[in-house]
């Protein structure tokens, strides 16, 4: 019973949850980095970039569960490929986005005076947080970002 009540109830939810709040910290990052674009200090941060392909897949596979546990009929071979594609374009961009726009920002920012403050920006593992300053001699230790 129980077993029974987490695979139809709260499996479905954990997915849906988690792919809702990975893109609203998608969409976030992308209007935080729009209002700061013409700023003299530019925080760009690549780790949540991440997360646009991760609601993809999550609300894709919550979308299986979901129809897979609540409705009376066995999914049919169309909806079953479509999910299943969509989960793969979610996977892709996943890893190729946040290198997409690294290069486009980057590109724009040092066309336009920027430089990327190394005493500033932080790295670790797949979270980069590069920050660009304009004019460069902006750019000191104590800049801080959370």
């Amino acid at each position: 019973m129980k077993s029974a009540l987490i695979k139809k109830y709260i499996t479905p939810f954990c997915f849906l949850s988690s792919g809702i709040i990975s893109l609203y910290f998608f969409i976030q990052s992308i209007y935080k980095l729009l209002r700061e674009i013409n700023k003299n200090v530019v925080l760009v941060n690549l780790g949540s970039y991440y997360m646009l392909g991760a609601s993809i897949g999550l609300l894709s596979l919550s979308s299986l569960f979901i129809l897979d546990q609540w409705s009376k009929k066995s999914i049919s071979k169309y909806w079953s490929n479509l999910i299943q594609k969509i989960f793969l374009f979610g996977f892709i961009l996943l890893f190729i986005l946040p290198h997409i726009i690294n290069y486009f920002v980057s590109s724009y920012l040092v066309d336009n005076g920027y430089q990327i403050c190394e005493a500033a920006s932080r790295s670790w593992l797949y979270i980069h947080k590069i920050v660009y300053v304009h004019p460069p001699q902006a750019c000191y230790k104590t800049l801080v970002f959370p």
